[in-house]
């Protein structure tokens, strides 16, 4: 029987250092695209962010390369225990259902799903403090915010507690994403392995390690179907996390967008987030099965 507490150690240093090399690496994809999702556009006006080089050349021009990594210490800080998180629930949450519910074995779609709902909710509540700072960081043209702990301790001053909880009526549907998103992942690297065994003529063959292409493919893959099907929740999350004390509830901001902007508000920047995601997805997931492949060797 496998160590449970040894498994969740595991997984929570695999999701960790995953979501740390991911955050690095895409930081100025997230600035752009947060940047892209609060501009509101004006009939006859040419939006200020429209296009990644452009958006990028013109944060850089503007505020320095170093504006295109603003927000990087709390995504570090969200992002580590995000993934580590989220993994863990999510391995954990899998194993429960399947102790506890031995007729789920025949249905594995509906493992995933539950496990990656309930680990998705569990990391929204969780984080959403840390998500709200981290967007303000990154918005801020200014210097309003001179750190992460400045944030905290100006947002927490002027407009309460329940500000670092913005935008968490829209993360919760955002669960239609990871609940897309790990599914279809654990669908594309079953059918894999399937082919594998069948390459090597060999049914019995239970060699569960993918090569590192297979899995870049698996999770970029999924990760951009995801992204596709529940794109609008992440313009409604930034908007309200920007708005803080003074958002709308979800039902008037949506009214409010489609009314004034019309359909095209509700996938702003979804070019970079799908140049961001495919890549993020791949070194997250990557990371995280080659540091579990470390971790458990056999």
């Amino acid at each position: 029987m496998p160590n449970v507490s040894s498994s969740v150690f595991d997984n929570a240093i695999a999701g960790s250092l995953a979501g740390a090399t991911t955050a690095v690496i895409t930081c100025p994809l997230d600035v752009v695209k947060a940047r892209m999702q609060v501009q509101i556009l004006q009939k006859g006006i040419s939006p200020k962010y429209s296009g990644i080089i452009r958006s990028a050349t013109l944060i850089a021009r503007e505020e320095g390369f170093r504006g295109l990594y603003k927000g990087l210490s709390p995504t570090l800080m969200a992002l580590s225990p995000s993934w580590a998180v989220y993994f863990t629930t999510y391995e954990w949450t899998k194993r429960r259902l399947r102790e506890e519910y031995r007729y789920l074995d025949q249905h594995q779609k509906v493992v995933h799903l539950l496990a990656s709902v309930f680990a998705g909710s569990v990391n929204a509540i969780a984080l959403s403090p840390i998500w709200v700072v981290r967007t303000r960081l990154q918005l801020q043209t200014s210097n309003k915010y001179k750190s992460v702990h400045d944030c905290i301790r100006k947002i927490y001053r002027h407009e309460g507690l329940r500000s670092f909880y913005a935008g968490l009526a829209p993360s919760f549907f955002g669960l239609i994403h990871v609940g897309v998103q790990f599914p279809v992942y654990e669908y594309f690297k079953e059918e894999l392995r399937r082919r594998r065994r069948r390459g090597i003529h060999d049914p019995l063959h239970h060699d569960s390690k993918l090569p590192i292409h297979e899995i870049i493919g698996a999770s970029a893959l999924s990760k951009m179907i995801a992204s596709m099907v529940a794109y609008p929740h992440e313009v409604l999350r930034t908007r309200m996390q920007h708005a803080g004390a003074n958002s709308k509830s979800i039902g008037c901001l949506v009214s409010k967008m489609f009314r004034e902007e019309g359909l095209k508000s509700f996938y702003r920047g979804m070019s970079v987030n799908l140049v961001r995601v495919v890549p993020a997805a791949a070194i997250t997931f990557t990371t995280f099965e080659l540091v579990m492949s470390i971790l458990n060797p056999e």
